[in-house]
């Protein structure tokens, strides 16, 4: 999941900062669940909160595989807080 703001995901560096994903069920506060009725993914997936990286926008794919609704994002954003102590 790309949590960066749109300012650096289209700036000059060429990087977002993404939260890593999987498929597996949520198993610790740090996890929260994506289900593909919210996301419109093809699968459910939980955003691991604690699994952050940054990498080039040329490794992302062109075209989103869902995207996340105002509920989602907001417990993303509190795990992510909780675990950088904002």
């Amino acid at each position: 999941m790309v949590i960066s703001a749109d300012r650096m995901n289209h700036g000059r560096s060429g990087l977002v900062v993404v939260a890593v994903m999987t498929t597996n069920a949520p198993k610790y506060p740090s996890h929260i669940a994506a289900p593909a009725t919210v996301t419109g993914a093809k699968r459910d997936g939980t955003v691991m909160c604690e699994h952050l990286h940054t990498v080039s926008v040329e490794r992302m794919s062109p075209r989103p595989i869902g995207q996340a609704d105002a509920a989602v994002l907001a417990q993303v954003d509190t795990a992510i807080r909780r675990i950088l102590a904002h």
